[in-house]
């Protein structure tokens, strides 16, 4: 999702990752079971962790 593609298909998704087919991205994308709350708390942590302020005096 955070690639520079100008469309998101399984070809192009599969190419930008060096597979030569689709296959493994259909796989991934319509088998995998997607824990959609795990997956927001950690992309909050991940961001949280870069963006917030080190801690000190404030400027």
């Amino acid at each position: 999702m955070l690639s520079d593609l100008p469309r998101r298909t399984g070809w192009t998704i599969a190419e930008w990752s060096g597979d030569s087919s689709p296959h493994a991205t259909q796989r991934l994308l319509s088998h995998v079971t997607w824990d959609t709350s795990g997956a927001m708390s950690a992309i909050h942590r991940f961001a949280m962790a870069r963006l917030d302020p080190p801690p000190g005096p404030a400027a």
